[in-house]
């Protein structure tokens, strides 16, 4: 499925050091609800999302009509789609969001990657939190039942970073081990089988993976030679 909407930001900061610039946040595409603008349809035209330029480049997520960033002091926001609770403000009515929201009042995010039916999310400590849809049990509590805020994965703090795709996660610790669950249909898990897992599992036993990535019903990652 093709993604229907686009976000970028114009940035400051300097561009040689490893420090996440800062700056405007801009949209444009399919559902401007869904981007940010309030109840506006579709917008062709590339628009500023409200007037804030804390907006940072290095924690930002979105996949189809739901969006998370992370700003540099380390806060968390969301808008648009909030099928099962994926967006994380503990509202039951699973209501759309249409302009940026702050997910809780923590300032220590780090990471986060989101789909459309739910989000995954490290902290600065290593901890790795979930929330929304959990249908395969891919939020990683052991059960299939989904949550509308932020819960813990474990009591770890070497995670390193996540990234999510539907159903499925898959998270890199800080050893360089990689763990997946969720659902399985088509070993996307890695684990040599199609068995769904509701908990983290690790894959192999590895210690030299740097990177991880997921698409639909395919999981890739990186391994320093």
């Amino acid at each position: 499925m093709a993604i229907l909407n686009s976000l970028m930001m114009t940035a400051t900061g300097s561009g040689d050091t490893c420090e996440a610039l800062e700056g405007e946040l801009w949209a444009a595409g399919y559902g401007g609800r869904y981007m940010g603008f309030g109840d506006a349809d579709n917008v062709s035209t590339l628009t500023q999302v409200g007037a804030l330029t804390d907006w940072t480049n290095n924690g930002g997520s979105w996949e189809q009509r739901q969006h998370h960033i992370i700003k540099k002091n380390g806060t968390l926001w969301a808008w648009g789609y909030n099928n099962q609770g994926g967006i994380g403000n503990g509202d039951v009515t699973y209501a759309n969001v249409c302009s940026p929201i702050q997910i809780g009042a923590l300032t220590d995010w780090a990471q986060v990657s989101t789909s459309y039916l739910f989000t995954a999310a490290t902290k600065t400590d290593g901890t790795l939190w979930v929330w929304g849809n959990n249908a395969t049990g891919q939020l990683g509590q052991g059960d299939t039942t989904g949550v509308i805020s932020p819960v813990q994965v474990g009591s770890l703090t070497d995670w390193a970073s996540v990234t999510v795709h539907t159903y499925n996660i898959l998270a890199l610790k800080t050893d360089g081990t990689i763990w997946s669950w969720g659902s399985n249909d088509y070993g996307q898990q890695g684990h040599g089988d199609t068995t769904a897992r509701c908990s983290p599992v690790q894959i192999g036993s590895a210690t030299n993976w740097i990177a991880i990535e997921l698409g639909p019903e395919v999981m890739r990652a990186l391994a320093l030679a």
